[in-house]
């Protein structure tokens, strides 16, 4: 470009150049601090989640990319306008650049672009950085408050969302719906409290996403009743082999002398079934896990 270290030495003399430089420190300092603030982790892991939440974001990933491409387009617009705009200036005051200037201004005119192109990106990045953020907080909010899992409405929104991009077996499958009741709750809230009962119910939620937390999506219903959409096709064995593991867990959780049992009602998902269709036949399985003596699980290999 013709710059040369005496070019460098005299921006440095500059009366401005110190300024600048604390200037810039300062803001470089001021960032590093905010992002190892407390208030800027939570930002970061409430956008880093919402790339797990793939049926709340699906919808905002076309509004997001639109709104990208539009902000590229207007700083393009900008530059061009600009650029055309001086040399418009100068042939109405019948300037005639040598060649050394109009090398330089081409010079200027890119570095216009790149700015621009620069601002447009970070705009586009603390958009995307914004609405990400707001998907979480008012998916967050949806979620149930004791057990931090799918609430009823956002359970049975999502799972409908998700049973659209299913992929079945040759049998016709696409993943597994699960229904749980824990046996005897009332009577654990009747005996040890409220607090103990709720105690139980946490740690029954954490054993459900230890168990199914990266295959599917997992809710809350209301009371002790918990859902679980697999989202995978899976042979039943393997589902029975999960649950057992997850019983034997749950049968570590001891609110007073007896330990946790419940009940589970699984029934395949199939083709063409809606979200409620497959709670309601799978609460079936639930009720006969109940009348042949609790602590069961009941499987229906075909759907009724």
């Amino acid at each position: 470009m013709g710059y040369t270290i005496v070019h460098t030495v005299e921006e440095l003399s500059r009366p401005d150049y110190p300024i600048f430089i604390l200037v810039v420190d300062a803001i470089v300092l001021f960032c590093y601090v905010f992002s190892c603030s407390d208030t800027a982790k939570q930002f970061m892991i409430r956008v880093y989640s919402v790339d797990k939440l793939n049926a709340v974001t699906i919808s905002q990933k076309k509004k997001m990319a639109a709104v990208a491409a539009l902000v590229l387009i207007f700083s393009f617009s900008v530059v061009a306008y600009f650029t055309n705009r001086i040399s418009n200036v100068m042939q109405i005051y019948g300037i005639n650049l040598s060649a050394e200037i109009s090398y330089d201004l081409m010079h200027l005119q890119v570095q216009f672009l790149l700015g621009m192109i620069s601002m447009a990106v970070l705009a586009i990045i603390v958009i995307i950085l914004i609405q990400k953020n707001s998907i979480y907080l008012y998916y967050e909010a949806r979620l149930d408050g004791l057990t931090g899992l799918y609430s009823r409405q956002q359970f049975f929104q999502s799972g409908e969302n998700l049973l659209q991009s299913l992929k079945y077996d040759r049998n016709g499958h696409g993943g597994y719906f699960v229904i749980l009741d824990v046996d005897d709750f009332k009577e654990i809230n009747d005996r040890y409290g409220h607090p103990t009962g709720d105690k139980v119910l946490k740690e029954v939620g954490q054993n459900l996403e230890k168990a199914f937390g990266d295959q599917g999506i997992i809710g809350r219903l209301g009371g002790d009743e918990f859902v679980v959409l697999v989202t995978r096709p899976a042979q039943p064995k393997e589902i029975g082999e999960i649950l057992k593991t997850m019983k034997n867990e749950m049968a570590e959780i001891l609110p007073g002398e007896k330990p946790v049992t419940c009940s589970i009602g699984v029934i395949p998902v199939e083709k063409e079934y809606s979200i409620d269709a497959l709670y309601r036949n799978a609460d079936r399985l639930l009720y006969e896990a109940k009348k042949n003596g609790k602590n069961k699980v009941v499987f229906g290999y075909r759907f009724y």
